[in-house]
């Protein structure tokens, strides 16, 4: 016989999935999905050199990394479905953008890039992340073939601006 706990607990995954992190944690073990470890580490990094205090930073389908790690000056989430960044740009101009495992999702990620280089301020910088080590599925299962360089390169080819391909997108 199925116990009420268990009924329970497979109806509330999020609710099971907090409780098991906990206690690994309590016993030192790190739950940090382990293909971003080095990825959060250097853009972590990163942004710390940026100074984020001083910094207005936008993300687009953010999750709890980036604000639980950084205090920036002001911070915005654009999520689908009631922001998409393929057809879509804010009115604000943002000094750090970040697009943290989005743009392999994407059906358009050139258009998403120009989109988000029109957001960014001068002197601004575009974080991009893309997995490297899992399979890449075929259209129309819902991502696209992206790889790490080529949205940066996108960017900088259809809209004129600067990129630097080593660990961020530059707007001058």
């Amino acid at each position: 016989m199925i116990s009420e706990a268990t009924v329970t607990c497979s109806r509330s995954p999020r609710r099971v999935k907090a409780r098991l992190r906990q206690a690994l944690h309590a016993v030192g073990y790190d739950t940090a999905d382990w293909m971003r470890i080095v990825m959060h580490r250097r853009c972590f990094a990163f942004v710390r050199s940026l100074a984020p205090g001083r910094l207005d930073a936008l993300e687009i389908s953010g999750g709890p990394q980036w604000v639980r790690e950084f205090q920036f000056r002001s911070y915005t989430a654009a999520a689908h479905p009631g922001f998409d960044i393929c057809f879509q740009t804010l009115p604000d101009r943002f000094d750090l953008i970040i697009a943290d495992q989005v743009f392999e999702h994407l059906k358009w990620p050139y258009r998403a890039a120009r989109n988000v280089m029109t957001m960014l301020r001068p002197g601004g910088h575009f974080i991009i992340t893309v997995p490297f080590l899992v399979r890449i599925q075929k259209l129309p299962q819902g991502v696209a073939p992206v790889l790490p360089r080529a949205v940066p390169q996108a960017a900088a080819g259809e809209i004129g601006q600067h990129a630097a391909l080593v660990d961020s997108c530059s707007a001058r």
